[in-house]
């Protein structure tokens, strides 16, 4: 883990470092495998959705546990890929978000929003145009220093970090001048991973201090440094395991087109093949019923050139 910084103002250290410290520890976290579930009570919720997740870096595969079908999403590093649970897989870019989660779980605890293509060096907003240290403060009875961002749209963020252990991030309050306020506050519980934090709680409000909703995410599991196969973060790896269909569409939804069919392990031409009816084998009762048939069909003809051929042939005899 990171140590404590050693740049000092008069008044404590430089705000800016500290982010940094943040930044860096989140960077560093090694290929992981979490349990999570999670909770969003708001106008539309229901339910404790659980995941299993794994990341690398920015690449990272969620799948439901406790859903009624195996729904399963991963981001390659490049697109997004999304199986239905039944039998079909959605192409779409990571800024098109849909309401699935499929965050950067290094984010956990240093945003109070989870969209898909934010990032740890944008969520910490280090090229705000102001960044100054407000002071030391207890934050879930722990001193952590309070470090302010505001930017110039009236948008304003405050983070605490406590830089004497691993600069974990105890809270962080959003405020939207005109909008309305997010807060989050986290809880590293679990000793064996300190990378993120174990509960992460907050609250969003409106501008005249109603609450919207709440969001509470558990990590119940976690593993750092486990062994990722490189094929995971394919359309193989999202279908791997699963009961699946004969064909599964494979729609990119940029395009508006079906680019293909998954079947039996690779993906096919746009247009599945039809099931070509297998032709019984012969057998020497077939072999006789269909040459007697053949007869059937081919003696009136042979009966018709026979006559005509006879009675040309009376005909020349009697000129």
């Amino acid at each position: 883990m990171a140590h404590p910084v050693d740049c000092w103002s008069d008044t404590g250290p430089d705000p800016i470092i500290l982010l940094q410290g943040v930044e860096g520890v989140r960077e560093q976290i090694p290929p992981s495998r979490l349990h999570i579930r999670t909770l969003y009570e708001g106008s539309f919720s229901g339910g404790e959705p659980e995941y299993m997740v794994l990341f690398n870096r920015e690449l990272r595969y969620f799948a439901s546990t406790n859903g009624d079908s195996p729904m399963r999403m991963l981001f390659d590093g490049k697109d997004v890929l999304r199986f239905d649970g039944a039998s079909s897989v959605i192409l779409r870019n990571l800024d098109t978000q849909t309401p699935d989660y499929l965050f950067d779980p290094r984010l956990l605890g240093i945003t109070t929003s989870y969209g898909w293509d934010a990032t740890i060096h944008g969520s910490l907003h280090l090229k705000a145009p102001t960044i100054e240290l407000v002071g030391r403060e207890q934050v879930n009875d722990k001193a952590a220093w309070r470090v302010r961002m505001v930017e110039t749209n009236g948008w304003d963020l405050d983070i605490w970090i406590d830089d004497e252990s691993g600069f974990a991030v105890y809270r962080i309050d959003e405020k939207f001048i005109g909008y309305g306020r997010r807060t989050t506050r986290s809880f590293y519980e679990n000793q064996k991973y300190l990378w993120l934090p174990s509960r992460i709680e907050g609250e969003e409000f409106n501008a005249k201090g109603d609450l919207l909703c709440r969001r509470k995410i558990s990590i119940l599991a976690a593993e750092g440094k486990v062994r990722i196969p490189t094929n995971t973060w394919t359309l193989g790896g999202l279908l791997a395991g699963i009961n699946l269909p004969s064909w599964v569409a494979v729609t990119d939804v940029r395009i508006g087109q079906i680019v293909g069919y998954w079947n039996e392990g690779r993906l096919g031409p746009p247009v599945p093949d039809a099931t070509r009816p297998v032709p019984p084998a012969a057998s020497a009762k077939r072999i006789v019923v269909l040459t007697v048939m053949a007869l059937f069909m081919i003696a009136p003809l042979v009966a018709m050139w026979w006559n005509r051929n006879r009675k040309g042939s009376s005909q020349a005899a009697q000129g």
